[in-house]
């Protein structure tokens, strides 16, 4: 509407003299228009006199009116349909005058007779003075008559267009365009003066002797004579243009553009209160009454101050009018919003709102107007209205509602859209120029604007730019017809039936184009000065006549008639057309079972039908009825039962919308089987639908297992469902998964059966009935004084079924319990009989003892020492006899503060050769150390000079700690929150030759020594054993306690030599209590393994770090995390985590990234940890080498087993194959998580407990 205005404004003054030639007249209902408002009329009016007490008024489209007291107007019919500009009375007649030479005398003001002029230019005024009627108009025309109906041209000495006439002083005086003043003493010779101010003069007034010469720009100038003008300086109290003065009775009064000015001296001027900015043309003061008459608009007033509006209804603009719910809605530039049933009778509605309103829209059963400063109202009747927020301050022009959305245009390129008129979002559109009118058809919005500017789209969200072939501004736009009708400035008009291509048209018209509508058969389109067109394809256009020039800016169908709205509040009605009726028809739309409503009614144009429901129970197999669309295919508009469906201009047929009822499957899991296949069914079920359960068609197999149904969860806590049972569908997938019962295992015991030394073996296996058992040798280095193991036995007694190492058997469906079978043996010690003394006996793991060592005792530095030196010739002599991995006992009793057992390089070596461990049996501890993990051959390297084995002397030491280390100790342990159970023992193992000796202090693997417990000791207490540093610090070993001979001793593991002893270092995390973990998390605490956040708290679900992770798994080996370097660019030597990872790194536990860097502070994925974990294996003695093929084997009873990285995969498939690493109860490894601080102390506790470095203490 911004356009509209801006133009109206410059076309003001051109208006009062332009003459508008009327359409042709055709025979039908859309030539007739009749007007509803403002009353009496609409049209300008510009002209007003008085006679025979009787007001006449004239204006556009032949417009007469008359009344007898201003008050009550009637209209006349004048003959004509041209523009009336002005009338007089004088000689007992009326005379009025305008376009096209129109000259019209009455004697009564109501009955009229058309006269001839003898011109076609337009005349625009006329006066009565001295007995001759004088006519004024374009070029320079100049007609005088004594009776009005004779009349004579005259020479006017200008072609310039003339606007006024007065007459005073004997002088007749007229002026127009340009500056153009003439004079003439008998309207018969006209001279032509010079002005003071050269303006486009509107009026001219004669009284107290003085001319007055008014000008469109609010110019002013005086004269006597006519003929010597001076300019005056008025303050009006506008700059608004100017259109008439006259001196009425004793007030001068100037009309203008919503103006009246008074003054009564011409000198001071006081601009009144009127209540319209609606153009005033001419003024009267007749029967005690000034009368001042405009476009639409009569005033009248006793005091020309205070002024009453004679017209009826609004005057204010109409931007907009729409028709929905049997109700015509219009708006106006003043925020005010009219409403009708019939299009006659219209109601003033408060809105709440004073912005300027510039569209209306309905749908939904709602109406919504939009306006100036993002203004949007919503009503259901049009009576009641509720401001909305737009969420902008740009001007909205237009709103449109299709596709169940209304989209609303505006200022710089504003689009919003909305489901229901309430809640608005803000569309991206491309552009910034204004758009004018959106509307909607053929599943397409068209938004059309400034500078040919089209835009489309299908949802109101995503908009395309279209070529339109034109630069005219376009300003309305509408679907009907198979048509988009797009129409705008200097007559524009574009078709298109799909809104990209677009067609031009001609419209037999230049002036501007506002808004189209359409009924059954025709498109109506209206503009500029009352145009009014009609088509009934949109191709080819015939103008009507409206009746008035005003701008028309909107047009609406309903209630078999056409509403025309715009300038002054002009609304306009056509005659009633031909009533034209649709129908509602419902349609099944595949249905197959039930029967379709019926809707009888017959429905307008713009009516409404209330949707039926599915009163007839139409159903669908497989589907539910979802209500009613446009389209069979459902992509039209939807309509719930009991909704409004507005009628267009064809007959609806609503289609049964149908939504597929979701479909479930069911699908079958392994749940970690490791052989068969899992069965399928391929079947969609809907809820409520049953399924057979398969059967283990594909025979799953999972070692250990039986297979014992089906149930819907993976650990089993579900539904169980066996094969062939039913199963009923809900809302969703189910899956059900393998059911697993363990198959009953069976162990296999090993008892000593009366030994006097030694340890039974351990065979931590369970085995299923039928599995094969190999029987284990006596690797513990059982001793019975006086008998020679020889072998297994069923029973105590040896009558049950012998076993010799290696041989295997069946399990049957009992636990077995092998006893140790003992063969009566007595040695012979140099031609002497009995037992040799322990002290001088070497036993090997036959259960042979042979004398070999000799011994010594002697007191150093207070501290008694025992020396115990191995015969290398004895020793290689039994050796010889032996096979592979012999085992050596030296049965120690004597307590002694140092035992120390010397042997000579050759018989280490020899000792090696045979894979030989030495088992030395002391009070104070016992060392089981393999010859080869002394590595003879580098401690001759070591030692230099390269002395011959036998003259290289190797010494292991068992010894108490002297009282400084105890010391140490204890003070490390008040500081550590831990007591000690068993006060610390030195390992050690030295090499020498000469005066030089070197220390073996690391071995390649675990060595394992015992610690004997005290009798008092409760061996729960004791947690690990420790070693103790020079420093007084401390970290843990591997531990664990075992009995034998009716003894406690705690084993330790380690893979150096050092000072150990045993502590007690009870821990539980409070926040662990009730954790799936908190069985490990404790032990490990406990073991001084990980440590807490705090005292009490672990965090267990809590991400670790590469850093903490890799000190968590170097405490947990027994390494002492003192390394100094690391070869990582970004772990320096002042970092907390520096020693354990340059430990890690030292035994190969991890590897860093290709840049060099190891990220210590990044968290670390459960695949990364996996991978370390796999490398430690190695150094635990662990199996964890593994083919790609049976990694992929074991691996693929994992769901995401696929997301493993394949650098990844034979490490993780090794701690899997181990029993290190489970799946989460969905089946999944997530090997790309992150690893939580739980997770790891389970995976470090199963590593020690599988490498038999500790036995579990902890719930799993």
């Amino acid at each position: 509407m911004l356009f509209k205005r801006c133009f109206a404004i410059l076309l003001a003054f051109l208006v009062m003299f332009v003459s508008v030639t009327p359409a042709s007249v055709f025979a039908d209902e859309l030539d007739t228009w009749n007007n509803r408002n403002p009353l009496p009329t609409g049209n300008r009016l510009a002209g007003v006199s008085y006679g025979n007490n009787t007001f006449v008024v004239v204006g556009d489209w032949g417009t007469i009116l008359t009344s007898s007291d201003s008050s009550t107007w009637a209209k006349r019919s004048s003959v004509t349909e041209e523009d009336l500009h002005s009338v007089t009375y004088g000689n007992n007649t009326f005379v009025a005058v305008g376009s096209q030479g129109t000259i019209l005398t009455s004697t009564d003001g109501i009955t009229w007779a058309l006269q001839s002029s003898g011109t076609t230019n337009a005349l625009n005024r006329i006066g009565y003075y001295h007995n001759t009627f004088v006519a004024v108009g374009d070029q320079g025309t100049i007609l005088t008559s004594t009776d009005g109906v004779t009349w004579t041209s005259r020479s006017s000495v200008t072609t310039k267009g003339l606007s006024d006439i007065s007459y005073g002083n004997n002088t007749f005086v007229v002026v127009g365009y340009e500056g153009t003043i003439l004079t003439s003493s008998d309207a018969t010779a006209w001279i032509l003066q010079k002005p003071a101010i050269v303006d486009g003069y509107s009026g001219i007034s004669f009284d107290n002797n003085t001319f007055w010469v008014m000008g469109v720009n609010c110019t002013l100038q005086t004269s006597s004579d006519g003929e010597i003008w001076t300019k005056q300086s008025p303050d009006f109290g506008t700059r608004n243009f100017l259109f008439g003065i006259r001196h009425l009775s004793n007030l001068y009064v100037v009309v203008g553009a919503g103006v009246i000015s008074t003054s009564s001296d011409g000198s001071t001027w006081s601009l009144q209160n009127i209540g319209t900015w609606n153009y005033l043309q001419d003024a009267i003061y007749a029967n005690n009454t000034y009368v001042v008459v405009g476009t639409g608009t009569i005033l009248t007033s006793k005091d020309g101050v205070n002024w009453t509006n004679q017209s009826k209804g609004t005057t204010e603009e109409l931007d907009s009018v729409n028709y929905g719910n049997n109700t015509f809605v219009s708006v106006t530039s003043d925020g005010t919003i009219l409403t009708s049933k019939d299009g006659s009778t219209w109601t003033l509605q408060n809105s709440g709102n004073t912005n300027s309103l510039s569209g209306v829209g309905y749908g939904n059963n709602t109406f919504v107007v939009v306006g100036d400063q993002g203004t949007i109202l919503t009503s259901s009747d049009g009576a009641t209205w509720t401001p909305q927020h737009s969420g902008t301050t740009n001007y909205l022009s237009s709103v449109r509602y299709g596709n169940n959305t209304f989209v609303a245009v505006g200022d710089q390129g504003t689009i919003l859209t909305s489901s229901d008129g309430a809640t608005w979002t803000p569309q991206h559109s491309s552009t910034t120029n204004y758009l004018s009118s959106v509307g909607y058809g053929n599943n397409t919005f068209v938004a059309v604007g400034d500078q040919g500017t089209i835009l489309t789209s299908s949802d109101g969200v995503t908009w395309t730019s279209q070529t339109s072939g034109v630069t005219s501004d376009l300003i309305g736009v509408l679907y009907e017809n198979n048509t988009f009708v797009a129409v705008g400035t200097n007559g524009t008009i574009l078709t298109s039936s799909d809104g990209v291509t677009w067609a031009s048209k001609t419209s037999g018209t230049g002036m501007d184009l506002f808004a189209v509508a359409y009924n059954n058969k025709n498109f109506v389109v209206v503009g500029r000065g009352g145009t009014i067109l009609t088509s009934n394809d949109g191709t080819t256009w015939r103008s009507r006549g409206s009746g008035t020039t005003n701008d028309l800016y909107s047009v609406s169908y309903g209630n078999n008639t056409y509403l025309a709205v715009g300038q002054a509040g002009i609304i306009l009605q056509s005659s009633p057309i031909a009533e034209q009726t649709y129908t509602v028809t419902y349609d099944g739309n595949g249905s197959d079972g039930g029967s379709v409503p019926s809707d009888s009614n017959k429905y307008q144009q713009g009516g409404q039908a209330t949707v039926l429901d599915n009163t007839g129970k139409l159903t669908k197999t497989g589907y539910t009825f979802a209500g009613w669309n446009t389209q069979a295919d459902g992509k039209g508009t939807d309509y719930a039962a009991a909704s409004m469906l507005t009628m267009d201009t064809a007959n609806v047929t609503l289609y049964a919308k149908w939504t597929a009822n979701p479909t479930f499957a069911v699908t079958y899991d392994g749940n970690r089987s490791d052989g068969g296949s899992v069965p399928s069914d391929s079947n969609e079920y809907q809820q409520g639908g049953q399924a057979t359960v398969l059967d283990n068609t594909g025979k799953l197999t999972k070692t250990g297992y039986t297979f014992a149904g089906w149930n819907t969860q993976a650990d089993g806590k579900g539904t169980d469902y066996a094969a062939a049972s039913k199963l009923t569908l809900g809302s969703a997938n189910v899956t059900l998964y393998a059911k697993w019962t363990a198959n009953p295992t069976f162990t296999v015991t090993y008892n000593g059966n009366g030994n006097s030394r030694g340890g039974v073996p351990s065979d931590n296996n369970k085995y299923e009935k039928g599995m094969k058992v190999t029987v284990l040798n006596n690797t513990g280095s059982l001793l019975k004084s006086g008998y020679t193991f020889s072998g297994w036995n069923t029973q105590a007694d040896g009558k049950g079924t012998d076993y010799s190492p290696a041989s295997t058997f069946n399990m049957g469906a009992a636990n077995v319990t092998l006893f140790a079978k003992w063969t009566s043996s007595v040695i012979n010690n140099s031609g002497g009989s009995g037992i040799v003394p322990p002290s001088n006996v070497g036993t090997l793991n036959n259960g042979q003892q042979v004398q070999m060592v000799t011994s010594t005792n002697t007191t150093q530095n207070g501290r008694n020492v025992l020396t115990v030196t191995v015969d290398t010739a004895q020793l290689n002599a039994q050796l010889a006899k032996e096979a592979t991995t012999p085992t050596i006992v030296l049965p120690l009793s004597q307590n002694s503060d140092v035992v120390s057992i010397v042997l000579a390089g050759d018989a280490v070596k020899a000792m090696a050769n045979k894979q030989a461990v030495l088992d030395i049996q002391t009070p104070t501890g016992n060392y089981k150390l393999p010859a080869s993990e002394l590595s003879i051959d580098r401690l001759q390297t070591q030692i230099g000079s390269q002395p011959s084995l036998s003259d290289l002397h190797v010494q292991i030491n068992i010894a108490k700690s002297d009282s400084t280390k105890v010391a140490l100790l204890n003070q490390s342990a008040n500081q550590g929150q831990y007591s000690v159970v068993v006060p610390p023992v030195d390992f050690t193992v030295t090499a020498s030759y000469q005066d030089k000796t070197v220390q073996v202090d690391k071995f390649n693997s675990y060595v394992q020594r015992e610690i004997p417990l005290p009798t008092e000791v409760d061996p729960s207490k004791v947690t690990t054993a420790v070693v103790l540093n020079d420093d007084g610090t401390i970290h843990p070993v591997p531990t664990y306690v075992t009995v034998h001979d009716g003894k406690n001793y705690a084993v330790v593991n380690s893979l150096t030599n050092s000072t150990y002893a045993l502590i007690s270092h009870q821990t539980a995390f409070a926040d662990v209590q009730g954790h799936w973990a908190q069985g490990a998390v404790n032990n490990m605490a406990s073991r001084m393994v990980i440590r807490g956040v705090d005292e009490n708290h672990f965090n267990p679900d809590a991400a670790i770090t590469r850093a903490e992770f890799a000190a968590i798994l170097v405490r947990a080996l027994g390494l002492a995390d003192n390394g100094k370097n690391a070869t990582f660019a970004d772990v320096h030597s002042n970092d907390w985590y520096v020693g354990a990872v340059a430990k890690a790194q030292k035994y190969g536990i991890l590897s860093g990234y290709e840049d060099g860097t190891f990220r210590p502070t990044k968290t670390i994925t459960r695949q990364e940890a996996m991978a370390m974990i796999a490398r430690a294996m190695k150094l635990t003695g662990l199996d964890n080498s593994i083919s790609n093929t049976d990694a992929d084997a074991v691996l693929s009873q994992y769901h995401d087993h696929d997301t493993i990285g394949n650098w990844a995969k034979q490490a993780v498939a090794a701690t899997v194959k181990n029993h290190l690493v489970q799946g989460s109860d969905k089946g999944q490894l997530l090997p790309q998580s992150n690893i939580t601080r739980a997770e790891t102390t389970v995976i470090v506790e199963h590593l020690l407990e599988q490498s038999k470095l500790i036995t579990s203490t902890s719930s799993k």
